[in-house]
């Protein structure tokens, strides 16, 4: 293609979301990812192939393995030596660094789950799909109450929600009259997902969102936009190279064959997650005060439990079920409950009820899958300036960029939050029934990182006092005193969020876009 008008880095939901609306507007696009391309549409979700909507505990390895740890503590008390005869060179010196390992990460302080993918479609190619609206609690007052009201329904029509897409399902409702009843109020989660018109004996089949939806016409008719859009796969963006008030170029290299290139354009977008992102600017010398500072993300409870008698009789009283009789009341191709709430100021947690996402081999012999309900408590976390990433000059990832360290605490107002969510969710979960009983079910906080919802590392601040030390970019996601680049990030939301926070991003590139363009929100509502 022509040199681009715009080069995005990241295949991303964001990424995307820009290059949807920037090709409609008739500008010329260059997307590049380190990733490679996992399926025939650009970033489809995995989870459309029909063994894993059948199998849901399959798809969790599926997700596992394209999820790679950003910072593992090198050494441990716990691992046994190697054979005498084995050669070991930390023998020889105790600091080499084996697979690379952080040297700079402190356990304490670490994410222990935080992971990046790196795929076509970032990690839209395996993500939950969760897709509620922000609640006021959850949005930030430096963006309008009116731009809030016109951008997050195109961001609901752009990535497919629906909250209808696993209905009708018998177990859904009887979970949810339960639960009401006991004072939870809970209703059908918000779902980028969309049921599929015919469904089989085997399994009730939906289309889950992926990268390819939100680029729309331009996955589903590429050879249409040949001369106006593409996807260079397995393309690192190494550097930006600044002059002046501008990126001149990106420094890329191929990672099919290491030759390196300079891309040029008008415009550069960065939308390559909230941990690369900021890792990029990094490495190019942009570095205000606040890169990488207030990392915020939510604390995880989490429990699986089998349903009890009472549920299964209430399910044998639909006279509709077709497995009425059988001795699991839920047929095969019966869609998963999907119950769940949005935070608000009263009730500041995100819930979610849904069917396991994942039985070891053990759980699997004890409980079927059918029967089988997990809950996923999310609270907020405060924002703190010091809870970070920072970026090592000395030591590199696996790609050559500056290793990312995390120094991140929970604060004390916090961890008693949590310990209340806690017990929220496990006097809600013994309502519908009984914990598996091994550690995969029993009620526990996940590690710190397993929510991916990493806010606040490259965070918007004020446009109009654009202060480097509070915020990276302004609210349009335009880098502070570089006229030409721009954010797409979950990193760039500034206040703490208990939901997921992939539909609130998409809104604010929506804005952003807005602005890139010349154009209103409402003109851009009428694209999708």
């Amino acid at each position: 293609m022509k040199r681009p008008d715009v080069l995005i880095i990241g295949s991303g939901p964001l990424g995307a979301t820009f290059a949807r609306f920037l090709v409609a507007k008739g500008q010329r696009v260059t997307m590049i990812d380190a990733g490679a391309y996992l399926s025939k549409r650009p970033g489809e979700h995995l989870q459309n192939a029909f063994i894993f909507q059948q199998q849901p505990n399959l798809f969790s390895d599926v997700a596992a393995a394209n999820l790679q740890n950003a910072s593992i503590p090198a050494g441990s008390d716990f691992i046994d030596n190697l054979d005498w005869q084995a050669y070991d060179p930390q023998r020889l010196d105790p600091k080499t660094r084996l697979n690379f390992q952080n040297p700079d990460q402190s356990g304490r302080t670490n994410m222990s789950a935080a992971a990046i993918t790196y795929a076509v479609g970032g990690m839209a190619t395996h993500w939950g799909c969760t897709t509620p609206t922000p609640g006021p609690i959850e949005r930030t007052p430096l963006i309008s109450d009116a731009d809030w009201e016109a951008i997050l329904p195109i961001a609901n029509r752009l990535l497919n929600v629906h909250t209808d897409a696993f209905t009708p399902c018998f177990l859904n409702t009887v979970l949810q009259q339960e639960l009401n009843a006991a004072g939870y109020a809970v209703e059908n989660l918000p779902q980028a997902v969309e049921k599929r018109g015919v469904n089989t004996e085997l399994a009730h089949l939906v289309t889950w969102t992926g990268v390819d939806t939100i680029l729309g016409p331009l996955a589903d008719d590429p050879e249409a936009y040949r001369d106006k859009f593409e996807i260079l796969a397995e393309h690192r963006a190494v550097e930006l190279v600044r002059k002046g008030n501008r990126i001149e170029s990106v420094k890329v290299q191929n990672l099919a064959n290491g030759t390196i290139t300079h891309l040029e354009a008008d415009t550069i977008v960065v939308a390559c997650g909230s941990l690369l992102t900021p890792q990029l600017l990094w490495k190019s010398g942009i570095r205000p005060d606040a890169l990488g500072r207030f990392l915020c993300e939510n604390v995880v409870a989490a429990c699986t439990v089998v349903i009890n008698d009472a549920i299964v009789q209430r399910l044998r009283d639909f006279k509709d079920n077709p497995a009425r009789n059988e001795s699991i009341p839920i047929a095969w191709n019966e869609p998963p409950p999907e119950l769940g709430w949005s935070a608000t100021a009263a009730r500041p947690t995100h819930t979610q009820i849904r069917r396991a996402g994942r039985l070891s081999a053990f759980n699997q012999a004890i409980a079927d899958v059918r029967l089988s309900i997990q809950f996923l408590y999310f609270s907020m976390v405060e924002v703190n300036r010091d809870n970070r990433i920072t970026f090592s000059d000395t030591v590199t990832d696996r790609f050559g960029m500056p290793q990312l360290t995390f120094d991140y605490r929970v604060g004390d107002e916090d961890a008693k939050q949590a310990h209340a969510m806690m017990e929220d969710m496990t006097r809600m979960a013994q309502l519908i029934g009984g914990f598996i009983p091994n550690a995969s079910g029993l009620p526990a906080f996940q590690s710190p990182g397993s929510s991916l919802h990493f806010m606040g590392t490259c965070r918007m601040g004020d446009d109009a006092k654009q202060d480097e030390t509070t915020s990276v970019c302004d609210t349009y996601g335009r880098v502070w005193g570089i006229d030409n680049l721009y954010l797409g990030s979950v990193g760039m939301i500034p206040n703490k969020m208990a939901d997921n926070p992939t539909l609130t991003a998409c809104a604010i590139a929506v804005r952003s876009l807005s602005k890139l363009l010349g154009c209103s929100i409402q003109d851009l509502g009428k694209l999708v």
